[in-house]
């Protein structure tokens, strides 16, 4: 379910944001099947599935992309070789073009 996404902003965010891995998920991400889950998990993000995350923080998400700048927080559950649940966070400014403010990242919230 989307709720309500800004898939123009997500779209424009996806382009200009480098997706990194974190931690632990790059010791996961040796085993294929994790490391397709990993992409699975990047594509819903940038199509607005947030994954397993409480109404206010979907709520909090969707405010965040009505903004020139923040930060948009998915969760998805372990699943293959990984030992927690994978989140995928991203900070965004469309003031800010360096990369310095521009990253999302996959990450266990252990390596946040």
């Amino acid at each position: 379910m989307t709720h309500d996404v800004d898939f123009v902003k997500l779209w424009r965010i996806m382009q200009k944001n480098p997706l990194a891995f974190a931690g632990g998920v790059i010791e996961a991400a040796r085993d294929q099947d994790s490391r397709t889950y990993m992409i699975e998990c990047a594509a819903n993000f940038y199509r607005g599935e947030w994954g397993d995350i409480p109404p206010e923080d979907v709520a909090a998400n969707n405010e965040e992309l009505t903004r020139p700048a923040g930060r948009v927080v998915a969760r998805y559950p372990a699943r293959f070789e990984m030992k927690q649940d994978v989140y995928v966070i991203c900070y965004f400014s469309e003031e800010e073009p360096s990369r310095e403010s521009n990253y999302t990242t996959i990450c266990y919230v252990s390596d946040y």
